[in-house]
């Protein structure tokens, strides 16, 4: 992008500003792809972790605008033709919150999310305050809630290796979710979180991308 003016919407609302974002083409008139909005000025909120595209009508560019508690982080995004991006849509069941339960350490789980929240904890009341959880987004607020209380040993490897047990389980459970891996043929998958830079692609999209190279992994040994 050439360039980004940033404006306070009133001395009263400190964290609510109004973005002006210059496209490399040279254009402002810039299309939030969520509302289909075009304008050359985007509200956004410091502190919210949202999460906006905008879209420049004469080129197609995109940029993401990611609001952080006291800055924006804003980056073009990569060409994605070529990518399976998964949080939502088609590919959302390679996610963890998809609803296909899985069968782990002699336990079904409701979702991936389940387990894996439950395996950060020794204390087995903590980890059934999880498997009984509603949903997905319920299991892991209950794990936030007991984040003091995480086992020693829960560092990256320890993560990775334990996602990897969880993926593979729910892999081999369900076929749909082997099929539909298999048509995602040669392309790279991606967790599309804004906000997870270890198992996501990131607010920049430079994040590890942990999740989707497991995904990829697993589609190698198939």
């Amino acid at each position: 992008m050439q360039s980004v003016r940033v404006q306070p919407v009133s001395a009263a609302s400190e964290k609510l500003l109004l973005i002006d974002v210059v496209c490399d083409c040279g254009s402002n008139g810039l299309m939030d792809k969520t509302t289909g909005d075009s304008s050359f000025k985007h509200p956004v909120v410091l502190g919210s972790s949202e999460a906006k595209t905008l879209v420049c009508v004469t080129c197609k560019k995109e940029y993401t605008v990611l609001a952080q508690s006291n800055h924006l982080h804003i980056n073009q995004r990569p060409p994605i033709d070529d990518k399976i991006l998964f949080y939502e849509g088609e590919w959302y069941i390679f996610s963890n919150f998809s609803s296909f339960m899985v069968f782990w350490h002699g336990v079904n789980w409701t979702t991936a999310e389940h387990a894996y929240q439950a395996a950060k904890f020794d204390d087995p009341e903590i980890a059934e305050k999880i498997r009984v959880a509603g949903s997905a987004y319920d299991a892991k607020k209950v794990a936030h809630a007991h984040q003091n209380e995480v086992r020693w040993d829960w560092d990256d490897d320890k993560k990775l290796e334990i996602m990897e047990e969880i993926v593979r389980a729910k892999l081999t459970q369900h076929p749909y979710i082997q099929r539909k891996l298999l048509q995602t043929g040669k392309r790279e998958i991606v967790e599309n979180s804004p906000r997870d830079s270890f198992w996501g692609r990131g607010p920049d999209w430079k994040g590890r991308n942990e999740l989707g190279k497991l995904w990829m992994k697993l589609r190698t040994e198939r």
